[in-house]
């Protein structure tokens, strides 16, 4: 019987479970053990995290797991204004259904600051996580916006029918990884997160800041 792992200490539950396995070996590793083990210590072999005689670094240094890429998902809430147009549920449906067949780790963030659910507390809190993902997927405009702005690829997923302010700002700024909600598939968004993941898809959003950023260029002239 092998305990890996926690607090270890001679109480309940642990008393009543050692008695059922009094004919095992028992091996206790990586545990803290929370009496001194010169008055209590049940193993036949006990190589400890901390105890009362040593520390040992935990063993979770010895592992090697491969690194997944870290999506920011960032959606937007149901937008009534667009009435039937909308796709919202069936969208975010679709999106975490492709989530869930890609190895990556998922880091909602919202964008908003009113009510942030993630606690974040300016702007800057929020770009600067945008920035860390290695993509992002979004419903919202300016997840795209944002995650583009920092160099991020982003698969942008326009939830009303047909298209509307998503799809036109992917227009202007010349990003072209943006679907429309009732007319992609899980399949075209899985093909869409390998490519995000390129050299190519990160260089495509710096093009895209370069071409925001003249074009508002022209628009600053306009107003001055």
């Amino acid at each position: 019987m092998i305990f890996v792992c926690g607090p270890f200490g001679n109480g309940e539950p642990i008393v009543s479970f050692l008695e059922h396995f009094q004919v095992c070996r028992l091996i206790g590793l990586d545990l803290s053990m929370l009496q001194p083990v010169d008055e209590w210590n049940p193993f036949d072999l006990l190589l400890e995290r901390d105890s009362s005689r040593e520390s040992r670094p935990d063993l979770s240094f010895l592992s090697r797991s491969p690194h997944v890429p870290v999506v920011g998902l960032i959606l937007v809430h149901p937008q009534s204004e667009y009435g039937e147009r909308g796709r919202h549920a069936h969208v975010h449906d679709l999106i975490h259904d492709m989530l869930g067949h890609v190895e990556a780790a998922i880091m909602p963030i919202d964008t908003r600051l009113d009510t942030n659910a993630g606690g974040l507390r300016s702007p800057a809190e929020i770009e600067s996580l945008i920035a860390k993902v290695d993509l992002v997927v979004t419903t919202r405009l300016h997840g795209m916006v944002l995650a583009l702005k920092n160099s991020v690829p982003a698969i942008v997923v326009d939830p009303i029918a047909g298209g509307a302010k998503i799809t036109r700002q992917a227009q202007a700024i010349g990003w072209p990884i943006v679907f429309h909600g009732d007319a992609c598939s899980r399949e075209e968004l899985e093909s869409a997160f390998r490519y995000c993941l390129t050299g190519e898809a990160k260089e495509q959003a710096r093009i895209c800041v370069q071409m925001a950023s003249r074009d508002l260029g022209f628009t600053q002239g306009e107003i001055t």
